[in-house]
């Protein structure tokens, strides 16, 4: 049963939310990310877990500076959502580029998944969200 207000449409608030959120990091939009992303966060990455919105909006930093050369864009190409509508998750896939120690552009790709809550304020939240690097 899938109409705007049932697990359907939830999804599709899911799938709208993680392409909000690549929005915001392609535009270096870093107020539209933060809006995205709950409080009591965990994001898992290379160095570590990062376990609140202040710590991941920090270590991002580096994809809202375009001098930097660092880039990640994903997609989602699945988007679930729980009964309820307060929960759910979407899993994609991701590319990474930076430059490398010769100038030119280093690319990686991976997949990953967010986990997704609904707030008091009917707004979508990552609160959890993890990637795994393909083999290159």
């Amino acid at each position: 049963m899938g109409d705007s207000t049932g697990k359907a449409g939830f999804a599709d608030e899911i799938r709208a939310a993680d392409l909000a959120l690549n929005q915001a990091v392609a535009e270096a939009d870093v107020e539209a990310f933060r809006a995205l992303i709950a409080q009591d966060t965990a994001f898992f990455g290379s160095s570590g877990v990062l376990t609140s919105r202040d710590a991941v909006a920090e270590a991002w930093s580096v994809f809202f500076d375009e001098s930097s050369g660092v880039s990640l864009t994903w997609a989602p190409v699945t988007a679930e959502a729980a009964v309820s509508g307060d929960l759910g998750f979407t899993t994609g896939r991701y590319t990474y580029r930076a430059r490398g120690h010769d100038g030119e552009t280093v690319c990686k790709t991976g997949d990953y998944v967010t986990i997704w809550r609904r707030g008091a304020d009917g707004r979508w939240r990552a609160i959890l969200d993890m990637g795994n690097p393909r083999e290159q």
